[in-house]
């Protein structure tokens, strides 16, 4: 029975943290870098929506979007197309004829770039997320919590400097908890345990 309780606790564990590093990635910075962004052409229709192209380049965090980078899509650079909706539609009425006429509000280009930014940030939503499950999954399979700590340092460094800075960010903690195991014996033991087995006996599982 504790067994089971045991892997129940780590599937909950790894989930959260899925869903928390899937959450980051939805913050610009942290999860993604606008290098560059343009819209090309933006067509209404008579059909209630637009056509709309823009050209983007932009960079994904690796740690939260590994699906991305799996499927060779972690650097954009191009350009795309998507049928854009109406923020809203105006509607006008002539009082002696009662007809009535309208157009669709779509607002001013720059107004657009967030939701051309989204599209491209959730387009592999679920399938990412599965993925980053994946990985917390196998980290709470060997133990080695301690992995968490470097992604995070890597999120970090890529929020100031890109891919080079989770690089520096993700190798500087690495090498910080190898010399810290080193001068104090079980450091990433402990370290593990204060992180999240107290929290755990606190959620009721031991």
């Amino acid at each position: 029975m504790l067994k089971f309780f045991s892997i129940i606790r780590k599937f909950i564990v790894a989930l959260l943290v899925a869903f928390l590093f899937a959450a980051l990635g939805l913050f610009s910075g942290l999860g993604y870098r606008v290098n560059s962004i343009e819209e090309t052409s933006f067509a209404p229709t008579r059909n209630g929506y637009a056509n709309a192209v823009f050209e983007c380049d932009m960079t994904f965090n690796p740690i939260l979007y590994p699906f991305y980078w799996i499927t060779r899509n972690g650097q954009v650079n191009g350009q795309f197309s998507m049928i854009y909706l109406p923020d809203s539609y105006v509607t006008y009425r002539d009082l002696q004829s009662g007809d009535t006429w309208g157009h669709a509000v779509y607002g001013v280009p720059w107004d657009r770039y967030a939701d051309y930014v989204m599209f491209l940030t959730t387009w592999g939503t679920l399938p990412n997320l599965l993925t980053i499950l994946f990985f917390t999954i196998f980290i709470e399979i060997v133990g080695k919590r301690s992995i968490y700590i470097i992604l995070l340092c890597g999120i970090l460094g890529f929020y100031a400097m890109s891919l080079i800075g989770l690089l520096v960010g993700a190798t500087t903690a690495c090498l910080v908890l190898l010399l810290l195991s080193k001068i104090v014996p079980g450091f990433l033991t402990r370290l593990s345990d204060y992180l999240f087995e107290r929290q755990s006996k606190n959620m009721g599982f031991e």
